[in-house]
C-alpha cells in the first residue's frame, strides 16, 4: 500500500490508472453497506472499471480494512481500487471531484455506499451508450428496497420498482424536478467534461442539479431494465447503524430552492431564465400529479363502487337462493305426503297397519 496526504491507493502506478468505466464511491463509516457495495461492482460481467472510493471523513482504518479484504478476495486486479481519504466530511459534490481527479476513463458513475447493481449493470449500460454516441448519459430502471440491519445481518423487508420512461430524461422534466438515484446514471466523460464539475456548495442535489446541466445541451437514454437497487434502512434497524445524516424533506426543499434562486440569475442561450423555467416547469409537474392523484382516486371508487355491487348482488342471490330452497323442500315435503297418501288407497291394509303402529307408539 502506498500513502500519501490524504489519499491511499493498492498497488497504484505514477501515472493516472485509465479504464472505461469509474465508479466514484462515497462513504461515510458504514462498513457493512460499504462491503456489500464493493462486491456489487466486483462482481460485475464488464470488468474494465477502476473503483475509486471516497472516505469522506470517516475513520480510515476501517475503510482500508474493508478494501484491503475486498482486494484480496477478488479475481479482479487490485489496481482496480482506489482510496482517498478526506480528513473532514466535505458536501458530496467535492467528494465526487475528489474522486474523479483521481483517475481518467470514458464513462464514470456515483455509486453510492448503500446501493446494488445487477451483475450485468455495466455490461448494459456501456453498450446503450457505445450505441448511441450523442446521448452524454443514460439511466437505468431501479428498484427501491426498505431492508433492516441488525449488527452485521441485513434483510429486505419490502422491494417497489420504479421505471423508468423516455419522457422523465427531457431536459423540462429534469429541472421541474424528476430525480435519479445517482448509481442508476452512467455518464460520457468526454461531453460532460463541457459542463464543469460538481457543485461544491450544496449540500445535496448535486447530481440532480449536474444532471440538469448536461440535459440542457445534450441528450440521455433511457434503459428500461431494472439493473440497480436503492437501499433505504427501516426504522427497525439499530440506531447505530441508521444513516446518520438522514435525507429530510426539509433539507431537500431548501437546497432545491438555494439551487433555483441561483438560476434566476442565468439567462439560457435561449433567452430564457433559468429560475423561471424551473419553477414553471415544477408547478406544471405538481398540477400534472395532482391530476393523474385524482384519476388514480376516481378509478379507485370505481373498483370499490363495483366491489360493493358485487356484494350487494351476492347477497341478493343469497336470499334468492334460500327462497328457492324453501320452495324445493316444500316440493318435497309434498311430493312424501301424495306418495304415502297414494299407497294407502293402494293398498288400504297398509294404511290401517301404519296407523294402528303410530296409535300403538
Amino acid at each position: 500500500m502506498v500513502a500519501g496526504p490524504g489519499f491511499y491507493t493498492y498497488e497504484m502506478t505514477s501515472s493516472l490508472p485509465t479504464a472505461r468505466v469509474a465508479v466514484i464511491m462515497r462513504t461515510f463509516e458504514r462498513p457493512v453497506l460499504l462491503a456489500r457495495a464493493i462486491a456489487s461492482v466486483q462482481n460485475q460481467t464488464f470488468t474494465d472499471w477502476v473503483l475509486v472510493i471516497v472516505n469522506n471523513g470517516g475513520d480510515p482504518r476501517a475503510v482500508d480494512a474493508i478494501v484491503k479484504i475486498a482486494a484480496q478476495s477478488s479475481t479482479q486486479t487490485s489496481q482496480q481500487i482506489l482510496v482517498v481519504h478526506i480528513d473532514e466530511c466535505v458536501n458530496p459534490g467535492a467528494a465526487s471531484n475528489r474522486g474523479l481527479a483521481q483517475c481518467d476513463s470514458d464513462y464514470f458513475v456515483l455509486h453510492d455506499d448503500d446501493d446494488t447493481w445487477s451483475p450485468d449493470f455495466l455490461k448494459v449500460m456501456v453498450s446503450a451508450l457505445d450505441s448511441q454516441k450523442t446521448a452524454a448519459a443514460g439511466v437505468a430502471g431501479s428498484a427501491r428496497v426498505i431492508e433492516t440491519q441488525r449488527g452485521n445481518r441485513l434483510w429486505p423487508i419490502h422491494e417497489a420498482p420504479q421505471a423508468i420512461e423516455d419522457g422523465q430524461l427531457t431536459f423540462t422534466s429534469l429541472i421541474a424536478g424528476q430525480l435519479f438515484s445517482s448509481g442508476a446514471v452512467l455518464l460520457r466523460r468526454s461531453l460532460t467534461r463541457d459542463v464543469g464539475a460538481f457543485d461544491e456548495s450544496i449540500p445535496m442535489l448535486d447530481d440532480w442539479e449536474y444532471l440538469v446541466r448536461i440535459a440542457e445541451q445534450y441528450s440521455l437514454v433511457a434503459v428500461h431494465e431494472t439493473l440497480m437497487r436503492h437501499h433505504v434502512r427501516s426504522v427497525r434497524s439499530e440506531e447505530e447503524n441508521v444513516d446518520r445524516a438522514p435525507t429530510s424533506v426539509e433539507l431537500e426543499l431548501a437546497t432545491r430552492d438555494l439551487i433555483v434562486d441561483r438560476w434566476l440569475h442565468v439567462t439560457m442561450p435561449n433567452g430564457l431564465n433559468k429560475g423561471q423555467l424551473a419553477i414553471t416547469a415544477a408547478g406544471a409537474r405538481q398540477a400534472d400529479e395532482s391530476v393523474r392523484s385524482m384519476e388514480n382516486w376516481r378509478i379507485r371508487v370505481e373498483e370499490l363502487e363495483h366491489v360493493v355491487r358485487d356484494l350487494q348482488l351476492s347477497i341478493a342471490g343469497d336470499i334468492a337462493n334460500q327462497n328457492i330452497a324453501h320452495q324445493i323442500v316444500h316440493i318435497i315435503e309434498q311430493r312424501r305426503l301424495w306418495r304415502r297418501i297414494a299407497r294407502v288407497l293402494l293398498n288400504p291394509a297398509h294404511g290401517l297397519r301404519a296407523i294402528k303402529r303410530r296409535i300403538a307408539a
